[in-house]
């Protein structure tokens, strides 16, 4: 079963990458797939969960993730084939939510930081973000699509709430990308709730 889910969330990549993914993550071996790729930092890259309408009076930045908005990220956070090493969240309410959802799944360190933030996220900001291999970056449509895209060099990549994107990053500049999957909500509900 997980080699047909990983199958399906992946976009890019050869079925040889999707197959040892699955081998080794079903041994629990990730360190010997990670020594395999290219020196390059993975990196995940989210946007938050479905949110609830705003209300009468409330900010756009108040509001939060519905139930199944966490249901939906909690169930990706479930497929994502490697343990994340920190997740970086907006100080956005809804993206903070979600973060948390993925720190909870694989207990690591949750950090808020402004360079996340719709208004101030660019490659330039992101230099300032501290990042590890396997860190999780939390944003918004369509800031954090269009950093996913200038980051792979092109394209129009839409990220539906709740998805996630997998990378293998050279550096941070436009074009030093690779895009390696994307799983959405769909994806994740269709493989998780089968097992």
């Amino acid at each position: 079963m997980l080699i047909a889910c990983m199958a399906c969330t992946h976009l890019v990549g050869d079925v040889v990458t999707v197959f040892i993914s699955a081998i080794i993550i079903k041994h629990g071996e990730l360190n010997q797939l990670k020594s395999l790729r290219c020196p390059c930092v993975f990196l995940y890259i989210m946007r938050h969960g479905k949110a609830e309408e705003r209300k009468p009076g409330q900010s756009d930045e108040e509001r939060r993730l519905t139930d199944e908005g966490r249901q939906d990220v909690e169930l990706v956070a479930r497929l994502m084939p490697y343990k994340p090493s920190v997740v970086f969240t907006s100080p956005i309410r809804r993206a903070v939510e979600t973060g948390e959802v993925v720190s909870r799944v694989w207990s690591v360190e949750l950090r808020v930081v402004e360079e996340l933030h719709p208004q101030l996220l660019s490659l330039d900001s992101l230099k300032r973000v501290p990042l590890t291999d396997n860190a999780v970056l939390v944003g918004h449509a369509p800031s954090i699509e269009r950093l996913l895209s200038n980051l792979i060099g092109g394209g129009n990549i839409k990220l539906k709430a709740g998805a996630i994107a997998g990378i293998e990053l050279e550096r941070i500049e436009e074009g030093k990308a690779v895009l390696q999957f994307v799983i959405t909500p769909e994806i994740a509900r269709k493989c998780v709730l089968r097992t």
